[in-house]
């Protein structure tokens, strides 16, 4: 697509945009630009919505685009270094109404931003915040290499410049689960806001340095090399991005792909497809996309990432409960935080068994215990609202926890809340600041419920778990897994649904599966598994 400048419009009509396409053989592509952008209001409560309802010229016939995209295309006719450029613009490229049309350039969508000159992020339009945003965003970045004399200079900013810097990142396109495949194959970005312009570096410092500033503790940190021992690159940028929006809940598996784009090539199932029935597209996507991963890995975190049935936002029916719904945003449950320094299950082997047909996980396990008591959900707890069932929950242990008797039991409480991921906290009666700051970073997985068990162990699971539910060590998970029995007529197998993840005190290390706890040889443990069926 190239814009006609003002100068040269046929009608002589400068509130007129007009623009012309031409096709292109990407294997000897001209030389063009990207656009990465956001269809709907481009501020959080900005007025502009989505719709296609602004007029432009395109090869001379009228084509509609929404109101963010015809900003930009007006921003830009007045850039005299972008104005007579070939762009790619999605919405003008590809006829989003031909779904055949549309699948396949989502499937050409990673060679076009890897071989376009460059990439232009467009944020929308400015406001008060941008210019002094941009400013300190740049200032963000110079402090960003965690200096001490650097980072004293933080008390330099006042409070509007931290106001402005949170009104930039705040911003829609920020959300959007594309911008991070199309900036990362990126070869470079302009960002662009109304008038103001940033480099996409100093952007992306600045949002790593709070990132490790507000959360700077080493366990919670997961690196892409250590991942990808035992996972596939395609889960952990679904975990990754699991909080990123998409209108089109399909996207958020495929616009990742592009990152993944060999392992993707040899997956025809994770094809990107919008022809499919539009009721049950998007739950095929997340199953194909589960069943590839556990098929090419030993270890079953997809498990973990599960949300649980209340959590679900699709609206086509519930998934197995063994597939996760990427469209649920919020993070549920145990999330990845400290996953990888679990071994739950220790070296047992796993045999699992996914039938394509009935959609069905069959695993071997360990029957540990069963949940007797559930305390009130921490996001309530967080609230500062009653708790008296987490009171119940403690009274009803025994003062001296777990086999060994070697811990208090509120050493255990505080462990247990925490997952066990931090060293010694303050005193537990103090009020001081340094209680919430140690406190705040294992907020972030609000959707838990402590529960206890029938041999009175005390655990933190989904909020969605029950009184009745079971805790299984399952070889391949590196935490223990919730399941519900599913009651079908005319079925004799052990047939679950999978509830989550969770943490257990006292038996995240191994414990369970130990001949010191069992009393029996491995050889024994293993031969007292239990197949079981997830549906």
């Amino acid at each position: 697509m190239t814009l006609y400048d003002a100068d040269g419009l046929r009608r002589h009509d400068v509130s007129l945009i007009e623009c012309s396409l031409k096709v292109v053989d990407l294997d000897h592509p001209p030389e063009y630009y990207c656009l990465s952008y956001t269809w709907g209001a481009p501020a959080k409560y900005g007025p502009l919505g989505n719709s296609l309802v602004c007029p432009i010229l395109c090869n001379g016939e009228v084509l509609h685009v929404t109101e963010n995209l015809y900003c930009f295309l007006r921003r830009l006719r007045d850039l005299s270094t972008l104005c007579h450029r070939t762009f790619w613009i999605d919405a003008i490229c590809v006829n989003q109404q031909d779904k055949k049309e549309r699948s396949d350039q989502v499937r050409l969508m990673a060679d076009i931003y890897t071989s376009a000159s460059m990439v232009v992020s467009w944020l929308g339009e400015e406001d008060k915040h941008t210019q002094p945003g941009f400013v300190w965003l740049r200032k963000l970045k110079a402090v960003s290499d965690h200096s001490p004399h650097n980072l004293s200079r933080l008390a330099n900013f006042a409070p509007d410049s931290w106001l402005s810097v949170a009104n930039i990142f705040q911003r829609t396109y920020f959300t959007r689960a594309w911008i991070i495949q199309e900036v990362v194959l990126a070869k470079a970005v302009k960002v662009l806001c109304g008038r103001q312009e940033i480099e996409w570096s100093a952007i992306a410092e600045a949002s790593h340095f709070l990132s490790t500033l507000f959360l700077d503790r080493g366990e919670f940190q997961l690196g892409t090399e250590e991942f990808l021992g035992t996972h596939t690159l395609l889960l952990y940028l679904l975990i990754k991005a699991r909080s990123f929006e998409a209108t089109d809940p399909r996207d958020k598996v495929y616009s990742l792909l592009g990152l993944v784009h060999d392992y993707a090539r040899c997956k025809p199932g994770l094809a990107p497809s919008y022809k499919a029935d539009e009721t049950q597209a998007p739950a095929i996507a997340y199953i194909r996309a589960a069943i590839d991963i556990l098929e090419d890995s030993d270890d079953l975190l997809l498990l973990s990432c599960v949300e649980g049935e209340a959590f679900q936002k699709l609206s086509t029916g519930p998934l197995p409960s063994w597939v996760p719904d990427w469209s649920a945003r919020e993070p549920t449950g145990l999330r990845v935080t400290g996953y990888e320094r679990y071994s739950t299950s220790m070296s047992l082997k796993q045999q699992a068994h996914i039938d394509k047909t009935s959609l069905t996980l069959s695993l071997r396990g360990i029957k540990l215990d069963y949940v007797t008591m559930v305390g009130e959900a921490k996001r309530d707890v967080l609230l500062e609202k009653p708790f008296p069932k987490w009171l119940e929950i403690i009274e009803t242990l025994e003062t001296r926890y777990g086999p060994a008797r070697n811990e208090h039991k509120l050493d255990v409480l505080w462990r247990t809340l925490i997952v066990n991921t931090a060293g010694c906290p303050p005193e537990l009666v103090s009020k001081t600041p340094q209680v919430s700051e140690f406190v705040r970073p294992f907020t972030l997985s609000q959707h838990l419920r402590l529960f206890r068990t029938n041999e009175g162990y005390l655990g933190l699971g989904s909020e969605c778990l029950q009184a009745g539910d079971s805790v299984w060590i399952v070889p391949g998970s590196r935490v223990p897994l919730i399941l519900r029995p599913h009651k079908v007529e005319m079925s004799s197998a052990n047939r679950c649904r999978l509830v989550g993840g969770t943490y257990l005190h006292g038996f995240m290390e191994g414990a369970a599966v130990s001949p010191a706890f069992t009393g029996k040889t491995m050889s024994e443990i293993e031969a007292s598994m239990e197949a079981f069926v997830l549906v």
